[in-house]
């Protein structure tokens, strides 16, 4: 799960992406299952944006501060395409994306 600062739940995780270069993990897939409205569709969340943890029962979860408008512009997912968004050039772009949507908010 995918939780703001202050520990509310924003959206689910549904994919954790791994840079085929290096194989950390480059990026999440999120999608709805919390308080922020994504429209139906999934965003890629690079792993930079998030902090992950272990709560009180040892279940992973990961927390951002980032403002929910920022999330909402990531770069959309398709979950029907992973073979070219498993590549360093979509990580690239998605992270480009969030980079822009946090300078204007």
């Amino acid at each position: 799960m995918l939780l703001d600062a202050e520990g509310e739940r924003l959206a689910s995780i549904q994919e954790l992406v791994l840079d085929p270069n290096n194989f950390t993990v480059a990026y999440a897939v999120i999608g709805s299952g919390g308080g922020l409205d994504l429209g139906g569709e999934y965003r890629a969340l690079p792993m930079a944006a998030m902090r992950a943890e272990r709560d009180d029962t040892g279940s992973l979860r990961c927390m951002t501060s980032l403002a929910p408008t920022a999330i909402q512009a990531a770069a959309v997912a398709d979950i029907d395409d992973w073979e070219l968004q498993g590549t360093r050039t979509f990580a690239e772009r998605a992270k480009s994306q969030l980079d822009a949507a946090r300078s204007e908010g």
